[in-house]
């Protein structure tokens, strides 16, 4: 018999801070890979090269992590891709987010903040069988929120016959950020 064993984490996450301080180890090959995008999209904008190379770095973690994922049954080796924080209060941007973000791998399970319009990005996502991670979730009431909205996106996933076969859904109690603050020092 063959003793599979797997690592103590079953999701690794990240988000552009930690993308940033990746990109600080190998500053060469993320300067060469933004210049070698920027020549093949010279017409891209800011914002769409940052994107791009967000995405690049999601693309190779869950690579990384696809035979972790595929062994264990889609049990293990997932990783959560972040929204961009700065559009946490805008449905559209946060749904047109996450789906471009899901296309990189079936591991990838989306990290959507605990915002109302969040809250409704879960729903979709679940009904699309879209693995969620929700972040920025600090109280009891985003807590249940986020567990009515996974339960009405898994009623519409199971009446539309959608596979949920890689579908995750995990809440981040962020609840610890609050204790890591100074005011909790004294």
């Amino acid at each position: 018999t063959l003793t599979v064993s797997y690592p103590s984490f079953s999701i690794v996450t990240t988000n552009p801070p930690l993308s940033l301080a990746a990109m600080k180890h190998d500053p060469e090959r993320w300067s060469a890979w933004i210049a070698n995008y920027v020549k093949a999209h010279p017409e891209a904008e800011v914002y769409e090269v940052f994107w791009a190379l967000y995405k690049e770095i999601v693309r190779l973690g869950a690579e990384k992590l696809q035979p972790i994922f595929e062994n264990s049954g889609y049990e293990y080796g997932y990783i959560s891709a972040q929204v961009d924080p700065h559009h946490n209060f805008d449905e559209d941007i946060i749904l047109e987010q996450a789906l471009d973000l899901s296309k990189i791998a079936k591991n990838v399970m989306i990290k959507v903040p605990g915002s109302k319009e969040g809250v409704k990005v879960i729903k979709e996502l679940t009904a699309r069988g879209i693995p969620t991670n929700c972040t920025s979730a600090y109280v009891v009431p985003q807590f249940v929120a986020v567990a009515e909205a996974v339960l009405e996106g898994l009623d519409i996933a199971r009446k539309n016959g959608v596979d949920l076969t890689y579908w995750r859904s995990v809440v981040t109690d962020m609840s610890v950020r609050w204790e890591n603050s100074p005011a909790f020092d004294e």
